[in-house]
């Protein structure tokens, strides 16, 4: 009995389970358009701003600007107060500088003056002491010292004598107001006489010897 019910069991077809395979038909170009416009994701709406939210960013942005104003006036009045300064002691400095120049160009000459002084003392001792003595010698010796003082005082400021005095004459130092011929070869063209003594200012020359030249 139990090998004739296995006999059919055994006999009894099992049904097989056919495998499901994917369809590897070629796509048409409609259906891979299709396929695309299939797959794309489908935008998502945002939700529309409201009014109160319009009005917040509003503010926010008018707060924002108000404060870079601020930051601007602030830097501008700093600025212009800082030019204001600037300007100020630009002005004051002119002035002074201004003052500095007239008072050099006023008193210039102050440090010769005071070196003078003493020259104008001894003329003043010299002619008191002509009106009290007749020793002509020792008022002769007087204004001899007079003098070796004045041009002490003169060189030492920068004044020099231009030696003229059987010189070659020299366009650059010299001032012929005449010539004289001579028979002494030696003497032409240079200076036989010294009409009125030159001077220099350290290198300038501030007057020409006035000279008579032998030719």
């Amino acid at each position: 009995m139990k090998s004739e019910v296995n006999k059919q069991a055994n006999q009894q077809e099992i049904p097989v389970t056919e495998d499901i395979t994917e369809d590897k038909t070629p796509s048409t170009p409609e259906q891979k358009v299709n396929e695309a416009e299939a797959k794309d994701e489908e935008p998502i709406d945002e939700e529309p701003l409201t009014v109160e939210d319009e009005l917040v960013a509003a503010r926010a942005q008018i707060e924002k600007l108000q404060q870079a104003l601020e930051q601007a006036e602030a830097n501008r009045a700093k600025f212009e107060d800082q030019y204001i300064r600037v300007h100020a002691e630009w002005e004051n400095f002119k002035k002074r500088k201004g003052r500095e120049i007239a008072d050099k160009v006023r008193f210039a000459n102050e440090d010769l003056m005071r070196s003078l002084l003493p020259v104008l003392d001894d003329f003043d001792r010299t002619l008191k002491s002509i009106e009290e003595t007749d020793n002509l010698a020792a008022v002769k010796d007087g204004i001899a010292l007079v003098a070796k003082n004045l041009k002490a005082r003169f060189e030492k400021a920068g004044l020099s004598a231009i030696e003229s005095l059987d010189q070659v004459y020299d366009y650059k130092l010299h001032e012929a107001i005449t010539t004289l011929a001579l028979e002494d070869e030696d003497k032409k063209g240079k200076v036989i006489e010294e009409v009125e003594k030159g001077y220099k200012l350290r290198d300038k020359v501030i007057r020409f010897s006035k000279v008579v030249v032998g030719e």
